[in-house]
């Protein structure tokens, strides 16, 4: 029960404080290129192919942090091949180039797009939670009952 309690409070925290999350989130991300380790750029690339993207807010975000070059996962595959250095090391203002719309915004509107799904997940965790304390009350009661 206390951890079906803790589960409610999370739940209205997270809607409470859903911009501060989406800041949080967008700092993770800008620090995740400046570091550009290996784990971030798989990461990244997933992303970038995936959602169409580059970058939090654009592909300007690579170009200011990584020595004026972007990740050829930010490259456009059908306008030029993106193993080309053609495209990683020409400024953001080759548009036709790049993904242009940021990932920050493609992530957040995944979530919105699912949210409803993520939402009907949680209550049916938080229903089963229920009906196991339900139980474990029902028996306890039997238990108690077949002893006296």
């Amino acid at each position: 029960l206390i951890v079906l309690l803790i589960e409610v409070a999370v739940a209205i925290a997270a809607i409470a404080f859903k911009s501060d999350l989406q800041n949080a989130l967008e700092r993770q991300l800008q620090k995740s290129i400046e570091r550009h380790n290996k784990a971030d750029m798989t990461a990244w690339d997933t992303v970038h192919k995936k959602m169409m993207c580059c970058g939090v807010q654009g592909p300007k975000d690579w170009y200011d942090n990584n020595n004026k070059t972007m990740p050829a996962s930010c490259c456009k595959p059908d306008l030029i091949d993106p193993e080309t250095e053609d495209c990683k090391n020409a400024p953001p203002l080759f548009m036709d180039r790049y993904y242009q719309q940021g990932c920050l915004m493609e992530l957040k509107e995944h979530f919105d797009k699912n949210a409803v799904v993520l939402i009907a997940v949680g209550f049916a965790i938080a229903a089963f939670q229920l009906l196991g304390v339900i139980f474990a009350c029902w028996l306890s009661a039997a238990i108690k009952k077949d002893r006296n």
